[in-house]
């Protein structure tokens, strides 16, 4: 038995392997679990202004939760808004990626967007980070937390504030 963290892109890969897997909310503080909402999976690039109408209808089309549902089946990805949990095709989906009903249900507790930013993935590294010298035994939740928080925000830091 291992532990392997990651989420939700690398379930068809999982799958297709043939791993057994369980899924695990991480630990929150103090009984929160808030997450931010934000998928990564969708970009749209500003092609002018003649093409507003069609990227407009386009993502209209795409974020439909019964589109999501058709997408999440093919990919293993998560919702883009709560609407698809309700969707009578979404127990297919539970049952097709067992345990992902711990990660959707983890999008009641979304509180604000992700903020948009460049430097994500090294923020992203950062709480990686922080996880995995906890689940190792080199530091304690909060301390490694934090460390991840004051590496963020330094990271993040405007000139001038």
């Amino acid at each position: 038995m291992g532990l392997f963290l990651s989420g939700p892109w690398v379930l068809n890969d999982v799958k297709a392997a043939g791993i057994d897997y369980d899924i695990a909310p991480l630990p929150g503080t103090n009984g929160d679990h808030q997450t931010v909402s934000g998928p990564d999976n969708w970009a749209v690039f500003d092609h002018g202004n003649r093409r507003v109408k069609a990227a407009v209808e386009f993502l209209t089309w795409l974020t439909q939760p019964e589109q999501q549902l058709v997408w999440m089946m093919g990919t293993g990805s998560l919702p883009t808004r709560q609407a698809v949990t309700r969707l009578p095709g979404y127990q297919d989906f539970v049952r097709r990626y067992p345990g992902i009903g711990v990660v959707t249900d983890n999008l009641a507790n979304a509180k604000q967007i992700r903020p948009v930013t460049a430097k994500y993935p090294r923020v992203s590294g950062f709480v990686a980070d922080a996880i995995a010298s906890v689940l190792l035994g080199r530091s304690d939740p909060r301390s490694a937390l934090d460390d991840a928080a004051r590496k963020s925000d330094a990271l993040l830091a405007v000139p001038g504030q």
